[in-house]
């Protein structure tokens, strides 16, 4: 299982595009997700590869670091 670390999220790319109200509705009702938050870090800042619900939120929440994984430690 890969190892998760935390992230600044001024490291992480802005995303756009749609997001599900229905998704961010239920996160914020504490509906845990499946799986980890989960960047590419070939380069800064680093992509979304899952978790870019979440990532909102947590900018949205005024967090500034998150716990995520690498996918090449995966």
């Amino acid at each position: 299982m890969a190892r998760s670390h935390p992230v600044k999220l001024s490291d992480i790319e802005q995303t756009y595009g749609v997001l599900s109200d229905k998704k961010l509705a239920a996160l914020k009702q504490g509906q845990t997700p499946s799986g980890p938050i989960v960047l590419d870090r070939s380069q800064k800042p680093y992509k979304v590869i899952d978790g870019r619900h979440r990532i909102h939120l947590a900018r949205q929440n005024g967090k500034q670091i998150i716990e995520a994984c690498f996918s090449d430690e995966m």
